[in-house]
């Protein structure tokens, strides 16, 4: 059997003052950003970027805020709602809480939304983003978060007249141009990448979701392919994510 190398792979928030177990109670929503590091004897190099979104429904539910109003704070948040919760937005969706085995998901209406990771073009095909998600998954894990989200999508299939001067300057820095073009194979090849930490297709939406409780993947999981069943359920799952 060949020996397995990867890369060591480590990630930074960009406010040191964000950490796990720090999560300032008056916040609802909160959003994490960083960057990707591989590391070598001698320095680190940026291999990456990130975005995670925080939401903390039980601080609302205790603070008896109006979670309409949560959900309604940005599209993202809407669909979410729409998409793994009760309609009473109290609690995840019978079908999202039978996906995560641990049982978390009953215990706690939190959710952790993992928006982006993006890997520079060098570090593709390195399983950089693999271990970088897992890390941020490991970090996390003791959060009470319920579940643990994503939407892939294929950002180099994002229509040209729609996008923002920021991710326009990405799909220069992240050369999306040398991508899969094809968007249904890009989502489906997405999809099967993060199959690889535990994300499971949800039925009839566009969303991943993980037990935030589940074991850490092992090393050589990340290296092997994943065996995709003859008959494919209908889906298009994507988030901004890229590596």
């Amino acid at each position: 059997m060949n020996s397995i190398s990867l890369p060591d792979v480590s990630v930074r928030f960009d406010r040191y003052e964000i950490f796990a177990n720090r999560i300032d109670e008056n916040d609802v929503i909160h959003e994490y950003t960083g960057t990707v590091l591989v590391n070598t004897d001698h320095r680190s190099y940026v291999a990456g970027k990130f975005r995670l979104v925080s939401v903390q429904i039980q601080t609302a539910i205790d603070r008896d805020e109006d979670l309409f109003a949560v959900f309604d704070a940005t599209q993202t948040l809407t669909n979410i709602q729409e998409a793994l919760y009760r309609s009473n937005c109290c609690e995840f969706a019978p079908r999202v809480i039978k996906m995560v085995k641990s049982r978390a998901a009953e215990s706690s209406p939190n959710l952790l939304l993992f928006d982006g990771l993006l890997v520079r073009p060098k570090y593709r095909g390195r399983c950089v983003g693999l271990l970088a998600l897992r890390a941020l998954m490991d970090y996390f894990r003791h959060s009470d978060f319920g579940v643990y989200a994503m939407e892939p999508f294929p950002l180099q299939c994002s229509q040209p007249e729609i996008r923002s001067k920021e991710l326009e300057e990405e799909f220069k820095v992240f050369d999306f141009a040398k991508l899969e073009r094809s968007k249904s194979k890009a989502t489906a090849k997405l999809r099967d990448y993060y199959a690889r930490l535990g994300f499971t297709s949800v039925p009839s939406t566009t969303y991943m979701v993980a037990d935030p409780q589940a074991p850490l993947i092992p090393d050589e999981a990340l290296f092997a392919p994943r065996v995709v069943p003859a008959r494919r359920a209908k889906s298009g799952l994507t988030q901004n994510i890229s590596g």
